[in-house]
C-alpha cells in the first residue's frame, strides 16, 4: 500500500535540504531488529505501519516477525500468523501490501530460510485480518534466487527482485557485489505458481520495486539506477530510462502520482563495516524524486548518528518514518507545513 500526500506537505518535503531547518522533530521507536521495510496500511479503518523485522547479527537470538506500530499512539503489536506450513521458518526482507480484488488487505512477503539442510528463498502471501495474518501461499521457483523486494498486485500475482544471479552471502554473491555487476533479474508470477525472469536490461544489485499502473520503478544499489520499465500483457518488462542517477538505492515508497521517496545507503565501505559491528556508523540519505523528470530532493541526511544503513522511508501526514538493515528502531521525522500565502 503507497501513500498519497498532500500538496501543501509535497512542498515542504521539497524545500527540505541537508541544511534542515532547526525546529524539525525527530523521535526514535524501538520495534524489534532489523527494520528493514516499511508500508503503510490505511486499509479496513486501519492507521498504522506494518515493519518487517528480521535480526540479522551473527551470535543474537533470532527474531523474524511483522509487527504494526499504531501512528496515532506508537502502540505496538507483533502481529499473529496462522495456517503456515509447519516446517516454515519467518525471516521477512521487504514486503508490499496492496488491496486485492476482493477487497481483502494482502501483504506479500519476501523470506529468508536458512537449515541444516539449506537455503530457500520464497515470496509468501497472507492476508491481512486486523492483528492476524493468514496464509495463502508460498511461491518458490528456480526464477526466485537472491529476493531483496516485492510489489504485489490485486489479483495476487507479484513482481519481485533478484539483487544477484546467485544466492545470498555465497562467494559469487559477493563477488558480484565486489565488481559491480549487472546480473539482477526481475521475477513476474502470476500467482498460479507460473514464474518467469521479467526484465529484458539486467541491472546491477536491484533492490527497491515498486509498480504505477503499467510503469515498474527498481532501485538499483550499484550503478547509480532508478530504472523505469514498462509491463506488457505477459507480464514481462522493457526498458525505458533511467530516471535518477543514484548511489546506494533501498526501497521506494509513493508519494503520489509524480514522486516517490527513497531511502540510500551510499557509502559501502561504512555500511560492511556497520554489518559487522552496530558501533560503527553507515551514513544514510532519503531522497524525494520527481519521476517524470528525475528531479531530486534531499529530505534527510545524517552521517549514521541518528541512524544507521536507512533502508527504507515512508511518509503519512507530517511526518515520514525511517527504517534501518540492522538496528531495532525506526526514526520518525517530523517537518513544519509551510504557512498559507
Amino acid at each position: 500500500m503507497k501513500l498519497k500526500l498532500t500538496a501543501a506537505l509535497l512542498i515542504a518535503f521539497a524545500t527540505i535540504t541537508f541544511a534542515q531547518p532547526p525546529n524539525l522533530k525527530e523521535e526514535t521507536i524501538h520495534i524489534g531488529p532489523g527494520t528493514e521495510d516499511l508500508v503503510l496500511d490505511t486499509l479496513n479503518g486501519q492507521q498504522r505501519l506494518l515493519v518487517s523485522c528480521s535480526q540479522r547479527r551473527k551470535g543474537l537470538p533470532m527474531f523474524g516477525e511483522i509487527v504494526s506500530l499504531n501512528i496515532k499512539d506508537n502502540s505496538k503489536d507483533t502481529l499473529v500468523r496462522t495456517g503456515e506450513p509447519t516446517d516454515l521458518l519467518f525471516h521477512p526482507h521487504g514486503i508490499d501490501l496492496v488491496k486485492g480484488s476482493n477487497g481483502a488487505a494482502l501483504l506479500f512477503v519476501v523470506n529468508h530460510e536458512e537449515t541444516e539442510a539449506g537455503k530457500k528463498n520464497s515470496i509468501l502471501l497472507y492476508e491481512v485480518k486486523g492483528n492476524t495474518l493468514v496464509f495463502r501461499y508460498q511461491q518458490t521457483d528456480k526464477t526466485i534466487i537472491s529476493p531483496n523486494d516485492v510489489a504485489g498486485l490485486p489479483d495476487e500475482s507479484f513482481y519481485a527482485t533478484n539483487d544477484s544471479k546467485r544466492a545470498r552471502m555465497g562467494f559469487g554473491w559477493l563477488m558480484e557485489k565486489l565488481f559491480k555487476i549487472r546480473t539482477s533479474r526481475i521475477v513476474y508470477c502470476n500467482g498460479a505458481g507460473q514464474c518467469i525472469n521479467a526484465n529484458d536490461k539486467k541491472l546491477a544489485y536491484a533492490n527497491g520495486i515498486l509498480i504505477t499502473n503499467d510503469l515498474i520503478y527498481i532501485a538499483t544499489t550499484q550503478r547509480k539506477m532508478l530504472a523505469e520499465y514498462r509491463r506488457q500483457t505477459d507480464g514481462s518488462l522493457l526498458y525505458n530510462r533511467n530516471v535518477a542517477k543514484l548511489n546506494g538505492l533501498d526501497n521506494i515508497s509513493q508519494v503520489n502520482a509524480d514522486h516517490v521517496i527513497i531511502a540510500a545507503h551510499p557509502k559501502a565501505g561504512k555500511f560492511l563495516k556497520h554489518a559487522k559491528n552496530s558501533k560503527n556508523p553507515s551514513p544514510g540519505i532519503v531522497y524525494l524524486i520527481k519521476l517524470d523528470n528525475g528531479k531530486t530532493e534531499e529530505l534527510f541526511a545524517n552521517d549514521g548518528s541518528k541512524i544507521s544503513g536507512n533502508s527504507v522511508a515512508v511518509a503519512f501526514g507530517n511526518s515520514f518514518y525511517i527504517g534501518q538493515v540492522f538496528e531495532d528502531w525506526i526514526l520518525k521525522v517530523t517537518i513544519p507545513l509551510p504557512k498559507e500565502n
